[in-house]
């Protein structure tokens, strides 16, 4: 048994130093230096660290590095009621004044939880829309936040049919997650598992989805996003180094990242 879980332990590790891995998704301002480090070390070449208010938005820009640390900003639905239309206006102004360093506009979009009624839905709907505008205006795809939304979300999206879209932390079902496919969206998950997302995770092409891990707000670190890597892979009955290898190039295709960095290293 000892020997067995070595081995195991040791598959792991060679897994990940060898292994292209990109997170799709996380929060990088709201953890530890030494955490992103150590993500770069484990194999993760690529970060879309999103902001999702004033604060995290500056903070976003600052750690922007272009090298493995990518990000795009925007006002999360949480924010689209708290924020005065000065600050709104302040955060669209920042996404089009950085629009040559971000690699899209994100987290926005719906979150219904946090809307009980007309009054805060609707606000939450006026900032989506403006969110999408900017993308729109500085051609860059758009990473949405939807819960309890996806209908709506979708309905919001109708009106933007050129836009690129990636779909986080989906919370549909089968049926949805091939409707976001049919839209040509990207849909990306985190290794948290539930019947509803194994089943849309089944119902789509590989091709169509990214791994994150939404750090640290899913529980989990950048280095740890060879666990949803491996959460593809058994859904989807491929390799892990299949499953890291597609979910990295899905991601690089999405953002538009890294062409004459891969390009020069030979990849």
């Amino acid at each position: 048994m000892e020997k067995t879980k070595q081995l195991i332990k040791e598959r792991d590790g060679d897994f990940k130093r060898k292994t292209r891995m990109a997170d799709s998704h996380c929060h990088l301002y709201a953890i530890d230096a030494a955490d992103i480090r150590s993500a770069v070390a484990s194999g993760v070449e690529i970060m879309v660290t999103n902001g999702v208010d004033t604060k995290s938005n500056m903070e976003t820009l600052s750690m922007i590095d272009n090298r493995n640390v990518y990000g795009t900003i925007g006002v999360h639905p949480e924010f689209a009621s708290k924020l005065d239309e000065d600050e709104i206006e302040f955060n669209k102004r920042m996404i089009m004044d950085n629009s040559k360093t971000i690699v899209g506009v994100g987290e926005v979009g719906l979150d219904y939880s946090l809307a009980n009624d007309d009054k805060g839905r609707n606000s939450q709907k006026r900032v989506f829309i403006e969110m999408l505008d900017c993308a729109v205006k500085i051609n860059k795809p758009v990473s949405v936040h939807s819960r309890m939304a996806l209908k709506d979300v979708f309905s919001v999206l109708d009106s933007y049919h050129d836009l690129k879209v990636h779909i986080h932390f989906f919370e549909g079902n089968a049926e949805q997650a091939r409707e976001a496919e049919r839209r040509g969206y990207m849909i990306s998950v985190p290794y948290l598992s539930s019947a509803a997302r194994v089943e849309a995770v089944k119902a789509i092409g590989v091709d169509m989805i990214m791994a994150e891990t939404d750090s640290p707000t899913a529980g989990a670190k950048p280095s740890e996003i060879y666990r949803t890597i491996e959460f593809i892979a058994k859904i989807k009955g491929i390799g892990t180094d299949i499953s890291a290898e597609t979910t990295f190039n899905n991601t690089k295709r999405l953002f538009n990242i890294g062409v004459e960095k891969f390009m020069r290293q030979g990849l």
